[in-house]
């Protein structure tokens, strides 16, 4: 049988209660909604195996990893977005420019557009020695 790729996930759920209620035998529901009788059983399995878990009111520990290692990857991100706002301060500070100009207040402005606002910018500022107030003369 070809594949189906128009199948929703409500017309999944509907012949998945169907056949779990025995409206019909697995073969002739699953000629009915286009699929093969092994996508059928598939679908029933899933559908167990997730009234499994949520009615143990556990998630998934595949759930629980992915969470896990998204909280990680941001908070990498933030130390990543940090140290590379300090090196590009420390560059041009140490690159001949000791005074804090306009176009060097801009470009770390830039770089914390894209972060979390202005604690970072200071949290920065206290790392690489120079006070915030001389910041933002």
């Amino acid at each position: 049988m070809g594949r189906r790729k128009d199948i929703t996930v409500e017309d999944r759920k509907h012949w998945t209660l169907s056949a779990l209620r025995r409206e019909g035998s697995i073969v002739s529901l699953s000629r009915e909604a286009g699929v093969s009788e092994q996508t059928l059983h598939r679908w029933i399995g899933l559908f167990i195996e997730g009234g499994n878990e949520r009615l143990s009111g556990n998630r998934s520990t595949e759930q629980m990893e992915i969470d896990r290692l998204k909280k990680e990857l941001n908070k990498r991100d933030r130390v990543i977005r940090e140290q590379s706002i300090a090196i590009r301060v420390l560059k041009k500070i140490l690159g001949g420019r000791l005074k804090l100009n306009d176009e060097l207040r801009a470009e770390v402005n830039g770089e914390l557009s894209q972060t979390e606002g202005e604690n970072r910018l200071i949290g920065v500022l206290h790392y690489i020695g120079i006070s915030p107030s001389t910041w933002y003369r």
